[in-house]
């Protein structure tokens, strides 16, 4: 996942070991992971980011769409989980990448065609410059697809982990991808995920992706 001082040790290191042994969080990216290779129109040509990519939850839905998997995050553990899963599934197209928006991109690596986050926003401190620096990032025509959480009352991550925001408003976030320049901005609902609230009890939280284009 990410955060924003990519020096530090990470919330995310302490549950990297873990973040997979959640079914509700694997089916999360089973169906978000779906949409995006949809958005994206992957055919297998395509270089794609997958930015705050954590354990390769999604980055492993995408590859086998993709040209080459570019999966950022600043956990290292995270990272290293990812790498074990890369190796044991034989892909040499997944590149895991400790790397943040306010960092040059390598020069060793091809510049995305394509970009994808997911539930990483609403832990990044200052999203207008995310999305401002993901615009600089990607060439014309390139497109992104991002999933988040609906705005929601901050229960979901509990006392547990930190994040920045409370969700988003789609239709908020959506003006701030085309302030910075994106097209054909659209969202939409594509998933609900069931977890218990601070009161034990099961409380529902929408997901939505935002698509866009350079």
């Amino acid at each position: 996942m990410f955060e924003d001082a990519p020096d530090r040790p990470s919330q995310f290191d302490q549950v990297a070991r873990t973040w997979d042994d959640n079914p509700a969080r694997v089916e999360l990216a089973r169906v978000v992971g779906a949409a995006m290779a949809e958005s994206l129109g992957l055919d297998g040509t395509r270089t794609v980011l997958d930015y705050g990519a954590g354990t390769g939850l999604v980055s492993l839905w995408l590859a086998p769409r993709a040209a080459r998997v570019v999966a950022a995050d600043t956990s290292e553990a995270m990272l290293e989980v990812l790498r074990e899963k890369a190796r044991a599934a034989g892909l040499d197209t997944l590149v895991p990448l400790h790397w943040n928006f306010e960092q040059p991109w390598p020069r060793e690596l091809p510049r995305p065609e394509a970009l994808a986050a997911s539930m990483v926003l609403h832990h990044v401190r200052d999203v207008p410059s995310a999305v401002q620096a993901f615009h600089a990032l990607l060439p014309e025509g390139g497109r992104v697809a991002v999933a988040d959480l609906a705005v929601e009352d901050g229960s979901f991550h509990g006392e547990g982990m930190h994040a920045f925001h409370k969700g988003f408003e789609p239709e908020a976030l959506a003006s701030l991808f085309a302030a910075a320049g994106f097209g054909r901005v659209r969202t939409r609902e594509v998933h609900r995920l069931v977890k218990p609230g601070p009161d034990g009890q099961p409380r529902t939280y929408p997901v939505f992706l935002l698509s866009a284009r350079r």
